[in-house]
């Protein structure tokens, strides 16, 4: 008969206009195949737990560190280094195309900012 259903199974396998759309019996991973595929791939929930791990001893180093005087000798240390001193005397250099320098004075690769490998501290 029209309108009535023999379990609740056959009802939740309706679309509309009353068509079954396989059954309604185990078949809506063939129907919907798209909403059984995971959201994120576990090289990326690794690595994001492995972020995660990082974060409260990233957050203890911020807070123990002068902000203040590591901004100075950031920007004090760009006249001694050679590879910043090469950007700086010719910004135009192709090799350079992902540098900038910031209203700050800070030259930075990429939308970060350079900071030297050693000699800094």
């Amino acid at each position: 008969m029209v309108g009535i259903w023999s379990d609740w199974s056959d009802l939740l396998g309706m679309c509309g206009g009353g068509q079954s759309t396989g059954g309604g019996k185990g078949d809506y991973g063939k129907v919907n195949p798209h909403n059984l595929k995971p959201i994120f791939s576990s090289k990326q929930l690794s690595a994001s737990l492995q972020a995660t791990s990082l974060l409260p001893a990233v957050l203890r180093g911020i807070i123990a560190m002068d902000l203040t005087q590591l901004n100075t000798e950031i920007l004090s240390a760009l006249d001694t280094d050679l590879t910043a001193k090469s950007y700086l005397t010719d910004t135009n250099d192709p090799k350079y195309k992902n540098w900038s320098k910031d209203e700050l004075g800070y030259v930075c690769i990429n939308g970060c900012i350079f900071v030297l490998e050693s000699g800094l501290f």
